[in-house]
C-alpha cells in the first residue's frame, strides 16, 4: 500500500485498528506495527476500536474509517486504519491529509 502510494513509512504516524480483546488480532496488529511501521508508538499512536467500543457489528468498520479520518485532520498526519474482525473480509486503508481549502474563485 504505502509503495503504490510512492510513500516512505515514517510517513505514517498513527494507525487504527478494529481489533479486540483477543490475543490472535492485537498480535497480528503488534507485529504489524513492529515490522513495518517501527517508528509508531504502537500505544500512544495505535487506536482500537474493538477493545474500546466491543462489538459494533456492521459499523465497526465505519467507525474506524471516520476515526482515521479524524486523526488525519487533527493532526495533519497520515493514517493506517487496518480492519482485521471479520477473518473474510479483510482490509487496510491509507487516509491522507486534508487537502487545504482551494482560494481560486468559484
Amino acid at each position: 500500500m504505502l509503495t503504490v502510494a510512492k510513500l516512505d513509512t515514517p510517513a505514517v504516524e498513527w494507525l487504527v485498528s478494529d481489533a479486540d480483546h483477543r490475543v490472535s488480532r492485537v498480535t497480528e496488529v503488534a507485529a504489524f506495527v513492529q515490522e513495518r511501521l517501527p517508528h509508531v508508538p504502537f500505544d500512544s499512536n495505535h487506536l482500537m476500536t474493538g477493545m474500546t467500543c466491543s462489538h459494533m457489528g456492521a459499523a465497526g468498520d465505519l467507525v474506524s474509517l471516520a476515526l482515521g479520518c479524524q486523526l488525519a485532520r487533527d493532526h495533519g498526519q497520515r493514517v493506517i486504519v487496518a480492519l482485521l474482525t471479520d477473518p473474510f473480509a479483510r482490509a487496510a486503508l491509507l487516509v491522507d491529509r486534508p487537502l487545504p481549502p482551494s482560494n481560486a474563485a468559484a
